[in-house]
């Protein structure tokens, strides 16, 4: 059960996220409450970006908010990615998180994989065995059944009390 400190909480983290959006990008949407309020934000804000979803939840939530949205494949490039990223990317180990605008640790790690040929074979082995048994559709049905289950069990005795 979301608080309305936890709702408020999250309103204002989607406006702080807007001080790295400018006019003209092309930006992730992430997925989850955070990613969501900061949809929510940017539609609010009226800045004109073009948006990548990441899931048909946030594409619903942006295209309901009249938020211009593209495939991945027709942006040449993501301006920055608002949440989402680091479920998947575990430093050093199935790739590297480099913050937005920060061209200088892009440019390095951009250099290390390149001149690292058993690097960029072990981060791709790894990032695509760790999305295979973390994030395979079944698995993340099965996690949503059981996190259904336990709301509603502890829906039911807040209700019996």
């Amino acid at each position: 059960m979301k608080t309305t400190a936890d709702v408020n909480q999250l309103d204002e983290l989607g406006r702080y996220a807007l001080r790295y959006v400018k006019e003209g990008q092309t930006i992730g949407l992430g997925t989850g409450r955070a990613a969501s309020a900061f949809i929510r934000a940017l539609a609010e804000s009226k800045i004109a970006v073009r948006g990548v979803p990441t899931s048909h939840g946030s594409a619903e939530l942006a295209r309901s908010l009249k938020i211009e949205l593209v495939e991945l494949s027709d942006a040449p490039k993501l301006s920055a990615d608002f949440d989402g990223a680091d479920e998947v990317c575990l430093e050093g180990e199935t790739g590297f998180l480099v913050h937005t605008g920060d061209i200088a640790a892009v440019a390095q790690r951009l250099l290390q994989l390149a001149n690292d040929a058993p690097l960029r074979e072990r981060l791709g082995h790894n990032g695509q065995q760790f999305v295979r048994e973390n994030f395979a559709v079944e698995q993340m049905v099965d996690n949503l059944y059981h996190l259904y289950l336990k709301l509603a069990a502890a829906a039911k005795m807040t209700k019996s009390k």
